[in-house]
């Protein structure tokens, strides 16, 4: 029995000094720079339980395969499989040693350079490539290593930019938002202001105009335009992103009204919104037809501009023209419509209207009328606020002449059958607008 222990005592003493001495043979053939050689004695020390119970054993594996890895003659597959084992290899050395003592000595010094190496070629590659999915995982594990050589002072870089912007650009292709944030986050940190780098803050920005966070939008917009005070990107606001950011109609007024739910005073939204309903409903593409929801919309175009013009008083003759003028082109819509009834009664033989042409031309004067007056009293308040305005610049000069214009226009309709009372109104406020159309000229 006693034997026995001496036996087993020197059976383990020759497994430790084998362990050790592979050690040593491992760290030669490093020093020698001949990596096949070591990887066949760490291949053989990986099977053994002594070699692999220390951290060096891990490490010696990372260096070995990393190297290895950065053959550019090998096959890629190749390449990449001894790249990941090398990577393993260090998370499981750094797990069972997190101060990482062994970097220091110079057998180590370019381990994880070598991997950051392969990680940030194969990414580039990737990205070159345009393999977004595949070239992700690389530019990740280079960020990772990238930070540690930081951290470790093994690189006199204080923010591995370079893997950062292309692992930002690679998870934004993609479709990975959250990756792409959390790289253009860490690279505005830095707040870089080399031409390079200012889409990083455009991205920051467009990126939570969409998602409708207020808070970082502003943050990041200030941060662009501290940084870049010439770039006019930075002055757009929530709003201009609002409509810039998707295309089609229903998808700009869902972003708008969108702004305004959480903001329903806000002035530009409201504009935006009333302005983008009456290109809908007026539109000048030939043939154009109104919306099936058309009367929906005009409620929507009317209280969006009414609320622009509460909310900014200075441009409120701006939102009442709009309006305006929407009802003076529905009326002449309506105008038609009675000139193709006129029409058709014309081509019949005797060119006699039934009692049903009758009905349908009354209704359609009814229809005329009280569209026209609504177009009239948008006008007439556009007129109002210009007249009190003490001095109009080209723009609203212009827009106030054919206001003026049409209201005398207007007036002039209205006379016409009226009697006693009315008709001196309508010929007194004719008049009114008359002389102030030719004193405007």
């Amino acid at each position: 029995m006693k034997k026995f222990s001496i036996l087993l005592l020197t059976m383990s003493l020759l497994a430790v000094t084998a362990g050790a001495q592979r050690y040593e043979d491992v760290k030669n053939l490093l020093l020698l720079r001949q990596y096949k050689n070591a990887k066949a004695t760490v291949d053989k020390g990986m099977t053994n339980a002594k070699y692999t119970s220390k951290p060096e054993g891990y490490m010696q594996k990372a260096t070995v395969y990393s190297a290895l890895a950065l053959d550019t003659t090998l096959p890629a597959t190749e390449a990449a499989q001894l790249r990941e084992e090398a990577y393993a290899a260090f998370l499981k050395f750094r797990e069972m040693d997190p101060e990482m003592k062994l970097i220091a000595d110079a057998e180590y010094a370019n381990t994880i350079g070598n991997i950051y190496a392969g990680y940030f070629n194969a990414g580039f590659r990737n990205y070159l490539d345009k393999s977004w999915e595949a070239g992700l995982p690389n530019l990740e594990k280079a960020v990772v290593l990238g930070d540690l050589m930081t951290d470790k002072k093994l690189w006199t870089v204080t923010a591995d930019t370079n893997a950062l912007i292309l692992a930002a650009v690679v998870a934004d292709n993609a479709k990975k938002e959250g990756e792409a944030v959390k790289y253009y986050t860490r690279l505005a940190g830095l707040k870089l202001n080399t031409p390079d780098y200012e889409e990083v803050y455009r991205y920051l920005v467009r990126y939570y105009a969409e998602k409708k966070d207020d808070a970082n939008f502003e943050k990041y917009k200030a941060l662009g335009k501290e940084l870049y005070p010439k770039s006019d990107y930075f002055n757009y606001d929530k709003v201009d992103f609002a409509i810039g950011t998707v295309e089609g109609f229903d998808a700009q007024v869902k972003a708008l009204e969108g702004v305004l739910a959480k903001d329903p005073e806000n002035y530009k939204a409201n504009m935006g919104l009333g302005e983008l309903l009456y290109d809908t409903l007026n539109s000048r593409k030939e043939g154009a037809v109104q919306p099936a929801n058309a009367e929906e919309l005009e409620g929507k175009m009317i209280t969006s501009l009414n609320k622009a013009a509460t909310a900014n008083p200075d441009k409120a003759a701006q939102a009442f023209i709009y309006i305006g003028d929407h009802f003076m082109n529905k009326a002449d819509r309506k105008q038609n419509e009675m000139t193709e009834v006129e029409t058709e009664i014309r081509k019949r033989p005797g060119g006699k209207a039934t009692a049903a042409d009758n009905t349908k031309k009354a209704e359609l004067k009814k229809q005329y009328d009280a569209t026209y007056d609504q177009g009239r009293e948008y006008f007439e308040k556009a007129a109002e606020l210009f007249a009190k305005k003490p001095e109009l610049d080209k723009v609203e000069k212009r827009q106030y002449k054919l206001i003026v214009g049409s209201l005398a226009q207007y007036y002039s309709y209205k006379r016409e059958g009226a009697k006693g009372a009315d008709l001196n109104k309508y010929i007194a406020a004719e008049k009114k607008w008359n002389d102030l159309d030719d004193k405007l000229k």
